[in-house]
């Protein structure tokens, strides 16, 4: 199957951000599948479509995936709409959910309609897509657990019952006083202090890391493109990670056999695990493909993928990458060569790594 899968880069952006552009050619059809999830911050609006026009040769979009609401994922979508044709957009949006989540009401001065008004407040990025969306006349459709967007694409998670939990717990809502009342928020600190680690040793991963709600809303994808596997993963954490991976062994995916995995949320330390990624790699299985590749979205002098996280992988025996403000293209062998484009040298296994003090 001929594919071409692009983790897409922006030099003059500061701030990482996620967008991966796809596309490939059914079996048995002359005719390619283009797909954007995310589309990171404003400016990558514009690396988008450029894109599009220069390597794919298309004005058309059949699918645009948002995976959760936040500014570096959703912004540069909203400058792509009006200037594309898009075909459908897959997207969560919490105000469709307002009898499931109005259980966790307590505020007796607070109206269905009231919450509405606030998860508008709190979700604007996504607000605004669907509001674009419906003046273009795109349909936008919710992405939960189980669903096919194509015959070769499966979202793994959220299900409706774990994204309703996760927007019940989030630090921008006002409803998690009937559920478990956590709330998380989480900045990406510099690093002061290191730590020695050693390839044959274990890794300074913590299992007892959390990440924000909104992340582990993330949609999490299955391609599988005929003889080659990808896990795209947002900004998930651990457990929206462990929810798709216990629903892929019920459903028959082999994470041995993911070819390309996105290291979830640039590489951060509070949303992977030692455990995790054992099961997403499938690492203890015997028989795993060979040559495989974990690659990061992060800005072009970021801290991360953070080093714990890259060794962690490099020790699972997979190539780690990170596109540092660069596009990074993952292709098959039949697909047109680009010119001026080369190939990416994989990070390297750091001695140090970042201390959790």
């Amino acid at each position: 199957m001929k594919y071409e899968i692009d983790f897409l880069g922006n030099n003059s952006v500061s701030q990482d951000s996620d967008s991966i552009l796809f596309r490939y050619m059914p079996e048995g059809t002359e005719t390619f599948i283009h797909i954007l999830y995310d589309g990171g911050v404003k400016a990558f609006g514009e690396t988008i479509e450029q894109h599009l026009r220069a390597y794919y040769n298309t004005e058309k979009l059949d699918y645009v995936i948002v995976s959760h609401p936040d500014n570096d994922h959703t912004s540069g979508i909203i400058e792509l709409l009006g200037k594309f044709e898009i075909g459908k957009i897959y997207m969560n949006c919490p105000w469709n959910y307002i009898e499931d989540l109005w259980t966790y009401v307590d505020d007796g001065r607070k109206t269905k309609e009231s919450l509405k008004q606030e998860l508008y407040s709190s979700y604007p990025n996504v607000k605004e897509i669907e509001d674009l969306a419906n003046k273009y006349n795109i349909p936008v459709l919710p992405i939960f657990q189980g669903a096919y967007i194509t015959d070769e694409i499966k979202v793994l998670s959220p299900s409706k019952t774990f994204y309703i939990e996760q927007i019940v717990d989030s630090s921008k809502n006002n409803l998690a006083e009937k559920r478990s009342g956590i709330k998380f928020t989480e900045a990406f600190n510099s690093i002061k202090n290191f730590i020695v680690e050693s390839f044959s040793g274990e890794d300074t991963l913590r299992e007892n890391v959390s990440t924000s709600a909104e992340n582990e809303t993330s949609v999490i994808l299955h391609l599988g493109l005929s003889t080659y596997n990808v896990l795209l993963t947002g900004d998930a954490g651990i457990k929206a990670l462990d929810v798709a991976y216990n629903f892929g062994i019920s459903n028959n995916i082999q994470f041995e056999k993911y070819n390309l995995i996105q290291i979830p949320h640039h590489g951060s330390r509070h949303n992977i695990s030692s455990s995790i990624i054992d099961k997403i790699t499938g690492f203890k299985c015997s028989n795993c493909v060979e040559n495989r590749i974990a690659c990061a979205s992060v800005a072009r002098d970021s801290d991360h993928p953070r080093k714990s996280v890259v060794n962690a992988f490099i020790k699972r025996k997979f190539k780690v990458s990170a596109t540092y403000g660069n596009t990074i293209c993952h292709h098959s062998d039949n697909m047109p060569t680009r010119e001026g484009w080369g190939p990416v040298s994989g990070l390297s296994f750091s001695s140090t790594v970042e201390s959790w003090d």
